[in-house]
Formats: C-alpha cells, structure tokens, sequence
C-alpha cells in the first residue's frame, strides 16, 4: 500500500482546523497539538464533525461553532477518569492479591507457589516456575535480594 500524504507542521494543522470550522485561541490550538499531537485529539473532535454524506467516512467540516476549548475539556475530563479508574483497579489487584496470597499461604505453606497441586491443572506449572526463577535471578529488587539471602 503506498502512503503518499505528507506530513504537516502545526500552522498546517492550526489552519486545516480553522478552515473547517472550528474556533479556538491559535496559540491555545498550538500548545494543544505540540503536546497532545494532532492525531490524539481528532478523536475528540469527531463528534464536533458534521455527518458523512454517502459513501463518505468523514467530512472533516466541523459544526456551527465547535470549540476547540471543548474538545481540550473532554480530552481532560477522560485523561481524569482514566486516571481515576486506574487507580481504583490498582487497588482492588492489590487487594486480591493480598487476600489470595494470606490464604494460599495459610493453607499449603509460605512456598506455596512451588506446590502443583495447590493449584488447577490445565497451565504448566514448571514452566510458570521455571520462568518465574529466570526473572528473578537477574533482578536487583531489595526485596528478591533479600529473598535470596534469608
């Protein structure tokens, strides 16, 4: 497949979305695609685009009075919920793992991990511990070092 549209500076950018339709600060749109990137944002701006016509995909023409500064609020509203949302499955991972651990460990021992049956069959479990001894026996983490020495 040949690709033959050639890259754009950010005035070409800046113009190809004034052209279009929508409004904002030049300077504000400059920051915006020199740090966010013009391809990142469009996807913020396509519900601002006016309908396809036929066969078309897009027409790249933006509504009555789309605001550049609401595309960047939307952009940080999702980078703020994403945000939020990473760290509320962060908590529940750790949560998990931290009761899945206590009861495996209660249950068959501190080495837990190295016993087979302590767990479903249907994955290689030597394989899983062969990998597992591999990553470890290179890391510099205080913890697996102190591991190694107790």
């Amino acid at each position: 497949m040949l690709y033959d549209k050639p890259a754009t500076t950010i005035d070409e950018q800046i113009k190809f979305l004034l052209d279009r339709g929508m409004v904002g600060d030049q300077a504000v749109i400059r920051r915006w695609l020199e740090t966010v990137g013009y391809y990142r944002l469009s996807a913020y701006w396509l519900p601002y685009e006016l309908p396809a016509i036929g066969e078309e995909t897009r027409t790249k023409q933006f509504r009555d009075n789309a605001s550049f500064h609401q595309i960047i609020d939307i952009y940080v509203f999702d980078r703020k919920l994403r945000l939020l949302v990473t760290e509320a499955i962060e908590r529940i991972e750790i949560a998990l793992r931290s009761r899945w651990t206590n009861r495996l460990a209660l249950a068959h021992g501190s080495h837990a991990h190295l016993d087979a049956t302590a767990f479903q069959s249907g994955y290689d479990h030597i394989a899983l511990l062969s990998s597992l001894a591999n990553r470890s026996k290179d890391s510099n983490e205080v913890f697996v070092d102190h591991y190694r020495k107790k």
